[in-house]
């Protein structure tokens, strides 16, 4: 059910872009058109891979195939019916006759030339939909309740630090260590950047998964990746905890990590009082 409505959005989402493209002498619309919807298309692909809480890339895939041939289906539906022909006719009509990118007049690309530009958008098209795939179904899955990691719980920015320190860091560490973003940066006063931590956790606060990004405190935007997509247990929660508070006694816990650390304390943890 939940894969049936995905694909009518995704139809939806199709069937817009085929009424702005047909409706348009210019046919290098049809390209912005889907550039302009391409976060929604992730999006709304991703809000219905979380509803069937699937638990692996490959049962998102396939629910992610079936939500872009709804997309590609509409589309070409939708912009054969406004051409006065069908589902067929309208790849012979772009065969044969082409597309004009900028109105009556202009250069207009047919044949191979356009087969190729096509492929190219079904490509863009492929990166959307298993993109968000590949994003949802390699979050952690909880057995217990049945969810993936996918409740913000906590963000929050940590310390302040020199902006070429954290660059080189993203560089020359991999996406999982943890321990030396903890250890090998060392705070900088005078530094332009931050570094913007999340944590999300399944429904039923079990299990938990961290990221860590570069943050310009000037601009307000999270850079570089430093830890990405981090899967841990109530332990990694402890530890980060600890850490931030190391850095700044009065940074403000949400109080369900909170009550995980009161539970699961690190050695060598702030005193009680903290709390």
């Amino acid at each position: 059910m939940i894969t049936l409505l995905g694909s009518i959005v995704s139809a939806i989402n199709g069937s817009a872009v085929a009424l702005i493209s047909v409706s348009h002498a210019w046919g290098i619309v049809s390209l912005l058109a889907l550039l302009a919807i391409a976060y929604w298309i992730v999006q709304s692909t991703k809000f219905f891979l979380r509803k069937a809480r699937i638990h692996s890339f490959a049962l998102g895939a396939a629910m992610a195939l079936a939500m872009m041939a709804s997309y590609v289906f509409a589309e070409t539906q939708i912009s054969a019916s406004l051409m006065g022909t069908d589902f067929a006719g309208f790849y012979v009509s772009r065969w044969q006759s082409g597309l004009t990118l900028f109105g009556s007049g202009s250069w207009a690309i047919g044949g191979w030339l356009w087969a190729v530009c096509y492929v190219l958008k079904m490509l863009l098209l492929l990166i959307l939909f298993f993109g968000a795939a590949a994003d949802e179904g390699d979050r952690p899955f909880c057995e217990s309740c049945g969810s993936a990691t996918t409740q913000l719980v906590w963000k929050q920015t940590v310390g302040r630090y020199d902006t070429d320190n954290l660059k080189a860091y993203a560089g020359t560490n991999g996406q999982w260590n943890l321990g030396g973003l903890m250890t090998m940066l060392e705070q900088d006063q005078s530094g332009g950047s931050a570094i913007y931590i999340r944590i999300w956790t399944c429904a039923c606060g079990l299990r938990f998964e961290f990221k860590a990004e570069a943050y310009d405190l000037s601009t307000k935007i999270a850079g570089s990746e430093l830890v990405g997509f981090l899967p841990m247990g109530a332990a990694g929660v402890s530890g980060i905890v600890q850490w931030v508070w190391s850095i700044d006694p009065e940074t403000e816990i949400p109080e369900a990590l909170l009550a995980i650390y009161r539970d699961n304390p690190p050695v060598d943890s702030p005193d009680e009082s903290d709390w």
